[in-house]
């Protein structure tokens, strides 16, 4: 039997967020699964599949939801946006 894998599905993503806070949810609370996770996103139009996939926020959106200490832990400044 092979290790189990943890497939997950953003529907709906838009421009990113989701995904990638389950990502960081996942390297905070559960480290020892990030070999073994797929996170799949997936957005009806796209052009916010395109900006998701450059992983580029602005200081609103990063703020949103997303505690300074984490946002400084997997996020870094690029000019205007986060990364």
């Amino acid at each position: 039997i092979g290790e189990a894998r943890l497939d997950i599905w953003s529907a709906g993503c838009a421009t990113g967020q989701e995904p990638y806070s389950i990502a960081i949810m996942i390297a905070e609370k559960f480290p020892q699964l990030l070999t073994n996770t797929r996170i799949h996103a997936t957005d009806i139009s796209p052009p916010t599949i395109a900006r998701a996939q450059h992983g580029a926020f602005t200081q609103f959106e990063i703020e949103r939801g997303m505690p300074e200490r984490l946002r400084e832990k997997h996020f870094h400044r690029a000019g205007d946006v986060w990364r």
